[in-house]
């Protein structure tokens, strides 16, 4: 059984609730419900997970196209199927990787706000600094990703760092890329 059949069913699912999704929302009596933005984000969400499958079948499909025809009687339609089939190939891959990605979460669930909590341990004003180091990368990958980043908390020390720092990111995929974002980190200066 192919990984597109082994699918088939979960996607056919979200598709049928796309569908009654687009349906409500298109209902005038339910648009001034206070339901009404939770079936936008849930279809928004849907679409976006939606999206790598259809192009993942979409490409299963012409590449079992592509391979028909390049086994045919008709020459010049074999080897224009031939020279197509490893860019075909090359697609493939790249949607069934990202359809694989999509496929382990939940609708809407990439759309959560992260939220991020750094303190400075044991090794006073290097330890902060550090805190403020870590803040600086996350603020340019966030900025990098078109993400918000808004700082909830902060406790400043006198060097410039940060005792204490509790931020949000949020924006398309945030939480989906930054939730396993977690540890402690040893700080040590090296004398001169």
């Amino acid at each position: 059984m192919s990984l597109h059949d082994t699918l088939r069913p979960r996607f056919e699912a979200l598709e049928s609730r796309e569908e009654e999704l687009q349906a409500m929302v298109a209902d005038p009596e339910l648009a001034g419900t206070p339901h009404y933005p939770g079936f936008l984000r849930e279809l928004g969400g849907l679409q976006k997970l939606l999206a790598p499958w259809r192009a993942y079948s979409d490409a299963v499909r012409e590449l079992a196209e592509a391979r028909v025809l390049a086994d045919g009687e008709d020459a010049d339609m074999a080897t224009l199927a031939k020279e197509e089939i490893p860019a075909l190939e090359e697609t493939l891959a790249s949607t069934e990787a990202a359809i694989l990605e999509r496929a382990v979460e939940e609708p809407g669930e990439s759309d959560r706000t992260a939220i991020f909590e750094i303190r400075a341990g044991t090794g006073g004003d290097e330890a902060a600094l550090f805190v403020a180091d870590l803040f600086d990368l996350y603020s340019r990958f966030a900025d990098s990703r078109g993400w918000d980043l808004k700082v909830l908390d902060r406790s400043d020390t006198d060097q410039g760092g940060f005792r204490e720092l509790v931020f949000q990111v949020s924006g398309e995929d945030a939480f989906r890329c930054l939730q396993f974002e977690s540890g402690t980190h040893r700080v040590q200066r090296v004398p001169t």
